[in-house]
């Protein structure tokens, strides 16, 4: 083998074949160990699905792909996920060699993406002009029950959800009663209507609540107009009476509200703007009216809103938000009188309530996050996934996050979905719409078992609704993460849609090595069968191993010993990855390895932090936790006992993807003696090469 490429020319068993012949809209769990061509299966599945040439899809796949959007799309419209960015570079470099373009725009590791759809799509993370929401900090995790087993996050997710729709039923349940409470004959009517429509979900609300009240849509929007127009009274008189003694009244006040906007450059406090569903008239007017008086009216209205809101519910605004600034400045003459501000206050709280009822497909998803802090402190559940309080209601970590993304795209789905079959709906622009607009045709993921439950949910939610096209593959021996999916029944949890399929034959490792993998398989009680295909006649040569070498220049010594029988039995040096157990053993060893190969001029290079995967000419020192999926010729995994002792539950799988890096030659280190853990191997090693 030279250097990373997949290996172009391995035969395509029956089953693979099968699986490039499965329609596009197929979900589907591709397993089996190391070097069986679960990748390049992956990679050709896809090269045939996006390409729209006459013959290449069946008519159903094409009127499918139709139905999803425009053809034009659909060959850029797939997504992978790594789970490093090593992995993310190889297989970005082997797309393109089998004439697939792909960019950091179809290949993503999670962390980078769950970033930006939290901050930019989803609106779950602080950005400079939304505050209030969550800072991701990964030192806060402290605070959550250490549950990392894939049911934990079923079960975790689950309790969550249930949280969600029973709180979000008894709000609604509290409006409709708030609007039967109304001096209004009318509202008292549409309250009681509301209330009876929610009454029939006797388990609670769900999406479907939109198609449930459509029944009353007109009477909500006749409704809501008419409370506009009550609203708009005392702002339109207040103002006209100002004009009567300062004509200029409205330019000041429109420049003197721009300044301040300035000024708070995006600090403004929460209370500065109401949910994002009491706007919805703000927004309408905005788009009648540009510049100029009609322009201020509308502010100065929307400041009047921010105090009868804060009014009705009890508030004090923040001293330094927008409301509270030019309220100072207008002065009390020119505000509202306390009984025309309560009279604003229970025109806006009516309105509120309406405007929930009317636009509920916007409040179900905003209210996922503040339902989600009333979970996590919920004195009911303490205990139970939660050690403590979070440092800060906007304190965030990375596994709560990717809870909340799933329960928005799920939501978001079901949502659309009922959306779809009310006439004449619209649904809401903003997060639904930003849900839509992150659909990919066809969504792809490499070594599965690194990404946990919820996160391999996330991908699957991303799949566009009318295709369904999930591809994913990889071995459970290689899970590397406490986090990751564990059992094959896991899938069931994401969808029972997917189908299995598994691939037993090796292409890349000699005989030798793959009876050296089943062995270290056996270690946590799961053996995997593995079969050489019948052209593979190669034995190989056993593994070697090393102990007490516990110095830095000790382990250099015997791995350069190693190379240099490497280049006797092949007039070379092939290519070759040392492996270690942690970042900051990368540089030490690659100083040292130098130093020790410098007499046959050859050179180490330290691939660090998982950026690059180095040049095929060196030996190349890679960090363990970034080297899934990579293939070399020979490969060195150094200072194993120390990963029994600091890795009791991981060791093993750390050793099985260690080994089965190298298609020839493999070589183990430890620092002190072997332990017992690995006596079990022994019979598969010899302290050297044997130089014929």
């Amino acid at each position: 083998m030279e250097g990373f490429a997949l290996r172009q020319e391995r035969l395509v068993d029956e089953y693979q074949d099968e699986i490039y012949r499965l329609p596009i809209n197929t979900q589907l769990f591709l397993s089996g160990p190391p070097g069986t061509g679960k990748t390049t299966t992956l990679i050709r599945r896809l090269g045939q699905k996006v390409d729209l040439s006459e013959g290449s899809l069946s008519e159903a796949e094409r009127s499918a792909i139709e139905i999803a959007g425009p053809l034009s799309d659909h060959a850029r419209s797939w997504m992978m996920f790594s789970p490093t960015e090593l992995l993310k570079q190889y297989v970005t470099r082997n797309f393109n060699n089998e004439g697939i373009p792909a960019t950091d725009e179809n290949i993503k590791t999670w962390d980078e993406y769950r970033d930006q759809i939290a901050r930019d799509h989803l609106d779950l993370l602080n950005t400079t002009s939304k505050r209030g929401l969550f800072v991701l900090r990964e030192e806060n995790s402290r605070y959550l029950v250490d549950k990392r087993r894939s049911s934990d996050d079923a079960v975790w997710y689950d309790s969550f959800i249930s949280y969600f729709w029973n709180a979000f039923t008894e709000e609604l349940n509290g409006e409709a009663s708030a609007l039967q409470r109304s001096s209004s004959p009318e509202v008292v009517e549409l309250g009681r209507k509301i209330a009876n429509i929610l009454s029939t979900r006797r388990g609670g609300v769900d999406a479907r609540i939109i198609e449930d009240m459509l029944q009353i849509r007109e009477e909500l929007t006749r409704q809501l107009t008419q409370l506009r127009g009550e609203f708009s009274k005392i702002p339109t008189q207040l103002v006209n009476r100002i004009l009567k003694y300062n004509q200029n009244f409205l330019a000041d006040f429109g420049k003197q509200a721009a300044d301040f906007r300035r000024q708070l450059s995006g600090d403004e406090s929460p209370e500065d703007s109401d949910e994002p569903f009491d706007d919805d008239e703000d927004d309408d007017r905005g788009r009648l009216t540009a510049q100029g008086r009609r322009a201020a009216l509308a502010q100065f209205e929307k400041v009047l809103r921010t105090l009868a809101n804060a009014k009705a519910r009890g508030r004090k605004l923040g001293s330094t938000s927008f409301a509270a600034r030019i309220a100072d400045w207008l002065t009390d003459a020119n505000l509202p009188t306390p009984e025309q501000l309560k009279q604003l206050a229970q025109i806006s709280t009516t309105q509120r309530a309406i405007r929930k009822f009317l636009r509920l497909d916007r409040v179900i998803l905003h209210s996922i996050v503040v339902k989600f802090r009333a979970f996590r402190t919920d004195p009911a559940l303490a205990g139970e996934w939660y050690l403590e309080k979070p440092p800060a209601p906007s304190a965030i970590c990375w596994r709560e996050l990717d809870l909340l993304i799933l329960a928005m795209l799920r939501i978001g789905r079901e949502l659309n979905r009922s959306s779809d079959r009310v006439r004449d709906y619209e649904p809401s622009q903003g997060i639904l719409s930003n849900i839509k607009s992150l659909y990919k045709n066809q969504i792809l993921v490499d070594e599965v078992t690194d990404f946990s439950l919820i996160q391999l949910a996330i991908m699957r939610e991303l799949a566009n609704p009318a295709l369904n096209s999930f591809f994913v593959c990889g071995d459970f021996n290689q899970r590397l993460t406490d986090w990751g999916i564990r059992t094959d029944k896991d899938f069931d949890w994401i969808s029972s849609q997917i189908r299995r399929y598994s691939v037993k034959i090796s292409y890349r490792q000699t005989r030798k090595l793959v009876e050296l993998a089943g062995a270290i398989s056996s270690i946590d009680g799961h053996s995997e069968e593995v079969t050489l295909p019948d052209f593979n006649d190669i034995e190989g040569i056993a593994p070697v191993w090393g102990e007490d070498l516990e110095s830095v220049s000790a382990k250099a010594a015997w791995l350069a010993d190693r190379m240099r029988e490497i280049e006797i039995r092949e007039g070379r040096l092939p290519s070759i990855a040392v492996l270690v157990n942690s970042e900051d053993q990368v540089e030490p060893l690659t100083h040292a390895l130098n130093a020790a190969l410098v007499e046959i001029n050859y050179k180490a290079e330290a691939c660090k932090d998982g950026k690059s995967l180095g040049s095929k000419e060196t030996v190349r020192v890679f960090d363990i936790k970034h080297i899934k999926g990579l293939e070399f010729e020979a490969a060195f995994f150094v200072d194993m006992d120390a990963l029994v002792d600091a890795k009791p539950d991981l060791y093993g799988k750390y050793l099985y993807v260690g080994s089965t890096r190298a298609a020839t030659y493999f070589g183990l280190t430890f620092r002190q003696k072997i332990p017992p853990q690995m006596q079990m191997l022994k019979e598969h090693f010899q302290p050297r090469w044997v130089i014929a």
